[in-house]
């Protein structure tokens, strides 16, 4: 009896964490061929959970269907959800879904990016899934925007508590039915691959799970619940910290601020239980764990992290001007507020840039697009561009170390991954204050302007121009 109860304290511990349901054998989502120029929405449960909760009346599915340009699908693993994400039908299998969504995308016209929504552990699930490589292929430049609800990123007091209960079970029933083998039982044994394990805080399963990479956008919420018990009519209030199961640091820990639909969002509510009079049963936690994803302002906030990522990607009007082919490789709009200077052909493209600048007769910014694999790009930037210019970006005037480089965002030109970073310099005598990189490894072509104290190129202009270029 002592058994069944410990039994029946797992099974409230994993309800927490997830619906308490018998978990489907759905199986996982399948590319589909209709996206077309529509941006897959993939939602991935969280533990002891499935693909129900995304769908029906009041669902988030439904909320999200009033935005265009978009097409929700499921990836369902609760046939496996007690292991943890590194199982082969969690995020290995998440990470081909995204692939595989992702090329599909691409090939009927879309942008090729799929935005990911993770409750609870599916947004570990995606955390690892981000990390892998399919066919080649980074995951992670497939993913255009990841919005986790109740992640416990740092993991979840709870899960300490549920692995102890399990561990305890466990070897008490080795104990039980074969004592001479509980010596042999360690409470690895007991708890290999299981979810709880690796949701506890501190665990090694954490430490060892990679970072969402930095060109991912992340928007993570999370719920803090007060508790009000009233006790011989009066309130007595427990303030809260977490939804219950996830603390707010836990759920945050991930998030990014690029402006492209991600942030840091914490919503609060009351959870109430009153002793006396006819109604006794828990009142509010519209922002617990197991209610968010079901709740109204969490759903709004999800629909405007995907409306501000959506609106982030649309190819903005290039100004009118000439087309141009640099270097045999790239075609663009050569602008009519552009104006060539000190161009070495098929080698390096110097463009100075009217549109800003403040005195034309002074030194107006410009725009340098370098082809790397001619003489001129050796020589300059050897063989590895991106350590070169890391050490002599700012420029040599300035008397401090340039800083690190900083991956600001990975964005397509003409469906090849491009690389745009920034680095803030010491402006000294130069006057150099950020230096703009727009990186193309697999095509060898590098793209820098600088902003000085007294000018800069129009960034909005540059960045049209960019995304609407083409590759021959």
């Amino acid at each position: 009896m002592r058994i069944s109860s410990l039994a029946v304290l797992i099974f409230l511990i994993c309800g927490s964490f997830g619906n308490i349901q018998m978990a489907s054998a759905s199986s996982h989502v399948r590319c589909k061929s209709e996206f077309g120029s529509k941006v897959p929405v993939l939602m991935v449960h969280g533990f002891n959970s499935n693909a129900d909760i995304w769908r029906g009346s009041g669902s988030l599915s439904e909320v999200l269907q009033d935005i265009d340009g978009i097409d929700p699908v499921y990836f369902d693993y609760s046939a496996v959800h007690s292991q943890w994400v590194t199982n082969q039908a969690i995020g290995p299998s998440l990470a081909n879904t995204i692939d595989c969504l992702a090329q599909t995308s691409l090939k009927n016209g879309g942008k090729g990016k799929v935005i990911v929504i993770g409750h609870s552990m599916g947004g570990l699930a995606t955390r690892y899934a981000a990390s892998q490589t399919v066919d080649g292929r980074k995951v992670a430049d497939q993913i255009g925007l990841v919005i986790t609800l109740g992640t416990p990123h740092k993991g979840s007091s709870l899960g300490n508590i549920g692995t102890q209960t399990a561990t305890f079970v466990c070897r008490s029933a080795v104990a039980n039915f074969v004592p001479i083998l509980s010596i042999f039982v360690s409470a690895d044994d007991c708890l290999a691959n299981l979810a709880l394990k690796g949701l506890g805080v501190g665990s090694k399963e954490l430490q060892a799970l990679p970072p969402f990479p930095a060109n991912i956008p992340v928007r993570a919420i999370a719920g803090n619940t007060r508790i009000f018990v009233q006790l011989f009519y009066t309130d007595i209030v427990k303030e809260g910290t977490s939804d219950l199961v996830v603390g707010v640091d836990s759920a945050t820990a991930e998030f990014t601020d690029t402006r492209k639909g991600d942030g840091k969002f914490e919503f609060s509510c009351d959870l109430r239980r009153y002793g006396q009079g006819v109604n006794t049963s828990l009142q509010g936690g519209q922002c617990s764990h197991n209610g968010m994803y079901k709740t109204g302002y969490v759903q709004e906030s999800v629909k405007q992290g995907v409306e501000e990522y959506l609106s982030s990607t649309t190819r903005p009007p290039v100004p009118t001007g000439r087309i141009v082919t640099l270097f045999n490789k790239l075609t663009m709009t050569y602008l009519n507020v552009w104006e060539g200077a000190q161009s070495i052909p098929g080698q390096v493209e110097n463009i100075v840039d009217h549109s800003l600048c403040k005195d034309i007769a002074a030194k107006c910014p410009h725009i340098f697009i370098a082809n790397l694999d001619s003489d001129y790009g050796m020589t300059t930037y050897g063989d590895d561009p991106l350590a070169t210019i890391a050490q002599t970006g700012c420029t040599q005037s300035t008397t401090t170390a340039p800083s690190p480089l900083q991956l600001v965002e990975t964005f397509d030109i003409d469906g090849v991954a491009t690389d745009y970073y920034i680095q803030n310099c010491s402006a000294g005598q130069s006057g150099v204050e950020v230096v703009h990189y727009w990186y193309v490894a697999n095509r060898d072509v590098l793209v820098t302007t600088k902003r000085t104290s007294a000018d800069e190129v129009s960034l909005d202009n540059l960045r049209a121009v960019l995304r609407n270029a083409t590759w021959q």
